[in-house]
């Protein structure tokens, strides 16, 4: 349905939100389940695993964008509909709203139920990403000591030069210098 037409009734625009919604929800679920596989390749250390997860990932989160933007579509012409404040609407005032008009019941609650879920689809979401994020971050200081440790271990040993008084001390370069000259 395209949102930018205005002759919509309001059944067909719920209808339509309740439609952008469920695809919502739907690719919301998606979206945990690739971030929980994410993290299940982090801890298995599966890197082509991780970067075919990530690329689906970034996939739905597009996807998810597009929804958003075509949700706040739907609700700004239903401010305009209902005659609403179309710099404040919120979905708890187009639920009253509808119900104030008497609209269709089955329909508002549906789209109340859906309401109440999505930010809760969203909280798991934002938890599994955080999980996700610290595990990332753990992988990359371990993979930071690796290096270091293994720079380490090729390191050339510490040289101890002679100094013009006889005594033996540590040289700050890596390599060994020879004083031809005296």
């Amino acid at each position: 349905m395209n949102v930018d037409q205005e002759s919509y009734t309001i059944e067909e625009l719920t209808q339509a939100l309740i439609g952008n919604l469920t695809k919502q929800e739907q690719k919301m679920i998606a979206l945990k389940k690739h971030i929980d596989e994410q993290l299940t390749a982090v801890r298995a250390q599966e890197r082509d695993a991780l970067d075919t997860l990530t690329a689906e990932t970034s996939s739905i989160v597009n996807a998810l964008q597009l929804l958003q933007n075509e949700k706040n579509s739907h609700i700004q012409l239903f401010s305009t509909l209902l005659d609403m404040d179309t710099s404040s609407t919120s979905t708890d005032a187009i639920i009253e709203k509808l119900k104030e008009n008497e609209f269709d019941e089955e329909l508002t609650s549906t789209l109340k139920q859906l309401f109440e879920r999505i930010p809760l689809n969203a909280q798991a979401i934002r938890e599994s990403s955080k999980e996700l994020a610290y595990s990332l971050q753990y992988a990359l200081h371990l993979g930071h000591q690796m290096i270091e440790a293994i720079q380490g271990a090729v390191s050339y040993p510490p040289i101890l030069i002679y100094t013009a008084e006889g005594s033996k001390k540590l040289s700050a370069s890596k390599r060994m210098m020879v004083n031809k000259v005296g």
